[in-house]
């Protein structure tokens, strides 16, 4: 029975550790990908025919520290046969979308809900699976941009179970909180949450943004 007894313990710290460095290297590859993602905001958009700001603007740029707390996985609830809208940008004109689904989440005890939509002008067939998840939280105007931010999904994120992933670690900040001219639809009212979203990018801290 000892014997078993010692068997089954060297199973169970072998299953453990195991465990630990598939977490380990988990973490690792979703690290990676948020470095890589912010990455882009230095190499690639400064070089861009049409630029937010200058390279030498990059200084400027501040992001919370990855927070897997921000990391959730939601419901998807499909909207059927969805009006198109027009959404209002920050610069007074609008763009056409049209309600995608639902995502159905929590954060720690409390639930929220937020609404993803779909392109309808999009015209890059690359793009054409792609969802938009503009979103508020108490954060804007402090530690974010007060006009709200940006996630992008895709509808291949979203499992036969209709379960799909949020991170708000990816969140980023729409064009106008760099500069003026750019057509930055303003989130609507049902995507604003009621607490702080302490990830993703924060607040351009160049003077007069």
């Amino acid at each position: 029975m000892i014997k078993y007894m010692a068997q089954f313990s060297r199973l169970l710290l072998i299953v453990v550790l195991c465990l630990f460095v598939m977490n380990s290297d988990a973490q690792s590859e979703w690290l990676e990908k948020i470095a890589e993602h912010r990455a882009q905001y230095f190499n690639t958009y400064p070089n861009l025919e049409r630029k937010p700001f200058e390279a030498t603007d990059t200084i400027y740029l501040d992001f919370f520290a990855p927070d897997s707390t921000y990391k959730v996985t939601a419901t998807f609830e499909p909207i059927d046969d969805a009006k198109i809208v027009e959404m209002p940008t920050y610069s007074g004109s609008s763009k056409p979308f049209q309600a995608f689904g639902y995502l159905h989440f929590k954060i720690g005890l409390d639930s929220f809900r937020l609404t993803t939509y779909q392109y309808v002008q999009q015209k890059n067939p690359l793009y054409q699976n792609s969802l938009f998840l503009p979103f508020k939280d108490v954060s804007n105007g402090s530690a974010t941009y007060g006009g709200g931010r940006y996630l992008e999904m895709s509808k291949f994120d979203i499992d036969p179970d209709n379960e799909v992933l949020i991170d708000f670690n990816f969140a980023y900040n729409p064009w106008c909180a760099y500069g003026d001219g750019f057509n930055c639809p303003v989130p609507p009212a049902e995507n604003h949450l009621p607490i702080e979203i302490s990830a993703g990018e924060k607040a351009y801290k160049k003077s007069g943004h």
